[in-house]
């Protein structure tokens, strides 16, 4: 198993674009798992952490309504998200809307 692990992680870092995504997917990962922790709780699994640049976060939303709802928490979000070292130098969020947000584990769940 070891050596598995060695093979994988050498051939990750002979491959600058592989290595490169799994980096964004880490990145990507951390930046979601503080956003959930910082959510209040009615907003989780209604909305997702989309990126972090330049320091305005991208949240994507089920639906209008949901955004409306994450609008009216903002600025306590803000508040919560500059206590994390990684958002430290936010200063806006922008929203998207995807009303697919979700379907695919609902759709897992079902045939599980």
């Amino acid at each position: 198993m070891k050596y598995q692990l060695h093979s994988f992680q050498s051939a990750i870092s002979k491959n600058h674009q592989l290595s490169q995504l799994i980096s964004q997917a880490q990145s990507l990962s951390d930046i979601q798992s503080v956003v959930n922790r910082c959510l209040p709780e009615p907003h989780k699994g209604n909305c997702c952490a989309s990126q972090f640049v330049g320091n305005i976060l991208t949240i994507i939303v089920k639906n209008g309504s949901w955004l409306t709802k994450l609008r009216y928490d903002e600025e306590e979000l803000i508040q919560a998200l500059r206590k994390q070292a990684i958002f430290k130098s936010i200063k806006s969020i922008t929203y998207r809307i995807d009303p697919t947000l979700g379907h695919n584990k609902t759709k897992e769940s079902a045939t599980a």
